[in-house]
């Protein structure tokens, strides 16, 4: 694993080995990247967590994990955000992207699942470093991010798009159905499949929990179900994270067994008394505000 002294202790606990980022933040190209890095942003737009910039460190990661796989000769890999949850061994599926660069999530907007060749991430982090230095470009881009009354950024994946339309790469989504199973490409969108709300409001694909520790979608057209690699819990409510996690953990050694359409969805996971104030709070301080 590889990332800080937040996560090392989980793991540590699961057996797992624990590289701090710190040690492959190094290179001149990481160097140019923080000189001519600036935070583009619409005024509602929360550019700081526990006092970071974290909209610089999404771009900063690729340096990091750049420079991580060409110190362990890794060619080929799997790449996630820390919100994606895995479910199965990845193994499985590689041969189905044998021949391309990588694969892209939230319909194609941005490079994340699997990479065929380091070589790509080197690319990109070289059209970062470019993008950050087209200054009428970028002026451009904050002025119509300064009109904008909802939140908005200049990040990862505003150069995703660039580097896909000036680059040449063989790509495909992540979130094509194969063999009645998928790999979800945002929780909180529909995308072909049967959508509910959860109990505060959110959007949420309809994701049954199999007693098997197995998660289904359903396809919006037929009702069938299908069994999910991988949820990408983006914009999902933290209780949310939990109640998956204990229900994998609690079962997901058992037997396969046929799909109970009966099984439990997101929607029925309790909402904790914690979330449920601050989303009165929420509503309280909207209402007020009117």
């Amino acid at each position: 694993m590889l990332g800080d002294e937040s996560n090392k202790e989980v793991a540590l606990r699961c057996g797992v080995k624990h590289f701090n980022l710190t040690d492959f933040a190094f290179g001149d190209e990481l160097k140019t990247f923080d000189n001519t890095y600036r935070l583009i942003t619409s005024q509602a737009f929360d550019s700081y967590k526990h006092g970071e910039d974290w909209n610089k460190f999404v771009f900063r990661k690729w340096f990091i994990l750049y420079n991580f796989l060409v110190k362990h000769e890794i060619e080929k890999f799997w790449h996630f955000d820390s919100d994606n949850m895995i479910f199965k061994d990845l193994a499985l599926v590689e041969h189905r992207y044998a021949d391309i660069d990588f694969t892209e999530q939230s319909d194609g907007n941005c490079i994340k699942g699997y990479f065929g060749n380091i070589q790509t991430i080197q690319r990109y982090n070289q059209k970062i470093i470019e993008a950050f230095s087209r200054k009428e470009f970028l002026q451009e881009t904050e002025r119509a991010m300064k009109g904008n009354n909802f939140p908005c950024s200049f990040n990862e994946m505003s150069v995703y798009a660039i580097f896909k339309a000036e680059e040449k790469v063989k790509t495909t989504q992540l979130a094509a159905t194969i063999d009645d199973s998928f790999f979800d490409d945002l929780l909180c969108r529909a995308q072909g499949m049967k959508i509910e709300k959860l109990p505060l409001g959110e959007d949420s694909k309809v994701i049954h929990m199999n007693k098997d520790g197995r998660f289904f979608a359903l396809d919006d057209r037929s009702g069938k179900p299908i069994e999910a690699y991988l949820l990408n819990l983006s914009w999902m409510p933290i209780y949310i994270y939990s109640g998956i996690l204990e229900h994998f953990r609690k079962n997901h050694k058992k037997p396969n067994s046929a799909f109970d359409p009966k099984s439990k969805t997101l929607a029925q996971i309790s909402v904790p008394l914690k979330q449920n104030l601050k989303f009165l709070r929420k509503k309280i301080k909207k209402y007020l505000n009117k």
